[in-house]
């Protein structure tokens, strides 16, 4: 099993921070066929890649090729580590997880409740001023009765 204490044990420090930042933004798709017994599979898809790199596949964008780059720099830094190369895809796999789960909860932001002249408080879109209390027009009756119902503190006091 590989842990961060294996990687910067087998690796120089320069290495160890470099593997652990490019597995947190580049993706393997670990696939069940690459997972199974042998390393045929997994050797062919980094061969394939190499291909790509080396132009003998045909022409690609070259951030796309950068990106391969950077998957097999990543993947040479892993075997560096270990040579159980199934191990590796399942650390890479977890590590990538972890990060988009990371990522994914920083960038979820609710939008703000948005008080509307219903009977009830109304999520809007999030625009505007939030204090902003959308007052209902003096010639309905009915809009005023759910908007003090909704909002009893803005209810005219009654005097005794």
């Amino acid at each position: 099993m590989i842990t961060e204490d294996l990687i910067r044990e087998k690796l120089t420090k320069k290495e160890a921070k470099e593997l652990l930042n490019l597995n947190k933004k580049y993706f393997v798709a670990a696939t069940p066929f690459m997972l199974r017994e042998g390393n045929e599979p997994i050797d062919s898809y980094f061969q394939n890649m190499k291909n790509i790199i080396n132009g003998e596949e045909g022409k690609f964008p070259s951030n796309l090729i950068k990106d391969l780059k950077n998957t097999l720099r990543c993947w040479e830094l892993y075997c560096k580590v270990s040579s159980d190369k199934r191990a590796c895809l399942v650390h890479w796999s977890v590590n990538r997880e972890e990060q988009r789960e990371l990522h994914n909860s920083y960038k979820r932001t609710d939008s703000p409740p948005r008080q509307d002249n219903k009977a009830y408080i109304n999520k809007g879109n999030g625009r505007g001023y939030l204090r902003d209390v959308r007052y209902p027009s003096k010639k309905r009756k009915t809009a005023w009765k759910r908007f003090y119902k909704l909002f009893p503190m803005l209810a005219p006091k009654e005097e005794s």
